[in-house]
């Protein structure tokens, strides 16, 4: 078996070509973690966000496994713009995000 396996999105594109060059050469392959893959292609995914001086690399691990994180932003990133830009982009967020309490924020900051 062949196992193919892509934990960020920035591989998952990659990973999925691998995936499917091994199958039309009719080899078998195994898909680790395939549920990701299908949430993330559906946009049912979780996107972590970290602070801007957090590294982003490995900032999955940051967050409950039970919540499924695979790939993580930094907030910062879409601020870049007029103030009124900003304003809408926390309009929306706050729709959507759901934020760690801050006990187990600062239990994975120590």
């Amino acid at each position: 078996m062949n196992p193919v396996r892509a934990l960020s999105s920035t591989r998952m594109v990659e990973t999925c070509r691998i995936a499917l060059a091994l199958t039309q050469a009719g080899l078998p392959i195994i898909v680790d973690d395939a549920e990701s893959y299908i949430a993330r292609l559906l946009d049912q995914d979780w996107v972590g966000i970290i602070p801007r001086d957090e590294e982003i690399s490995y900032a999955w691990q940051s967050f409950p496994a039970e919540w499924n994180v695979r790939d993580c932003v930094r907030l910062d990133w879409f601020y870049e713009g007029s103030a009124k830009t900003k304003a809408w982009i926390n309009a929306h967020i706050r729709l959507v995000a759901h934020w760690l309490p801050q006990e187990i924020t600062a239990f994975l900051r120590a």
